[in-house]
């Protein structure tokens, strides 16, 4: 952790005067991504970094953590709000429901929704027609939810590219 400490020091002031609450665009902090896909689901290092952010940035800024459905016992981190991420072709109602299971109230929240999955190199074109995408988002903004549309895979495409250039 002493290297999270000290990068810590270093971002955290710079990210402190962009918060929303100091009158800039950031609204939220994300603690840890995607956690439960990590074995070890150790509570002590993901309060540690929450504890970390509280103390560079404050009591106010809005924390949280991402993951799918899988292992929410892994991805809960205390007093940190919970979003999940899914995409086109899965179920919202069975997603957010499972997060119900173990965030009862708040916001429901898609901040990685994936209008499609990751195309590759060598591997067969993913496609998902628009008309299933807009399908879908009309489904989650009818619930009420929040959707943050994820481009993850313009960077698996460019880091790809790279590791073929260095490889």
């Amino acid at each position: 952790m002493s290297q999270v400490k000290q990068w810590f020091s270093i971002i955290m002031p710079k990210i402190k005067p962009m918060l929303y609450q100091n009158g800039g665009p950031v609204i939220m902090v994300q603690v840890e991504n995607e956690y439960a896909y990590y074995d070890a689901c150790d509570h002590n290092y993901t309060n540690t970094l929450r504890d970390l952010m509280r103390e560079h940035l404050g009591s106010e800024v809005i924390l949280f953590t991402t993951d799918g459905i899988w292992n929410f016992k892994c991805a809960i981190i205390d007093k940190v709000f919970v979003t999940i991420d899914f995409g086109t072709k899965d179920d919202p109602h069975m997603h957010f429901g499972s997060l119900r299971e173990h965030q009862k109230t708040g916001p429901l929240v898609n901040s990685e929704f994936y209008p499609g999955w990751i195309n590759r190199w060598e591997m067969p074109y993913e496609h998902i027609e628009t008309q299933k995408v807009a399908d879908r988002l009309d489904e989650l903004l009818t619930m009420n939810a929040s959707v943050n549309m994820s481009v993850l895979s313009i960077y698996f495409y460019c880091f790809q590219i790279i590791l073929r250039s260095v490889y």
